[in-house]
């Protein structure tokens, strides 16, 4: 009897002896997890900040495109009403001139028939009808 309590004990003592060198594995293992976890973790995280960096040079260059193309519109804007006016400048003095013009001939006109008049009134030679 004490033999067969002996021999239970010894296989129990094999039996926890492996479980324990199958923990001791495990907990290597784990730990070599744990270590690669932690590795990727850090390697992610140099990753975002790397991400992080260039979306924020990007944000900035694309706030100073947005500002420069601002000011060139504001300055084409300004470029177009300044020919705006000079256009209107223009027009308006081209009206006058055709005014002026307009004006002149009505003084060559009534000057022609005045003259035609007075020529006609010399030869004797009249209108039928009048």
């Amino acid at each position: 009897m004490r033999a067969e309590r002996l021999r239970i004990a010894a296989e129990q003592l094999q039996k926890s002896q492996a479980r324990v060198a199958e923990l001791k594995v495990s907990l290597h293992q784990a730990r070599g997890d744990g270590r690669d976890a932690a590795a990727r973790a850090a390697q992610l995280a140099k990753r975002l900040e790397c991400v992080e960096r260039q979306l924020t040079n990007e944000r900035t260059e694309l706030h100073a495109r947005i500002a420069a193309l601002t000011d060139k519109r504001a300055r084409i804007v300004a470029d177009l009403r300044d020919h705006l006016a000079e256009a209107d400048r223009d027009l308006n003095l081209a009206r006058e001139h055709l005014m002026m013009i307009d004006a002149k001939l009505d003084i060559v006109e009534g000057a022609a028939a005045v003259f035609d008049a007075r020529t006609r009134a010399l030869l004797g030679v009249g209108k039928v009808n009048e």
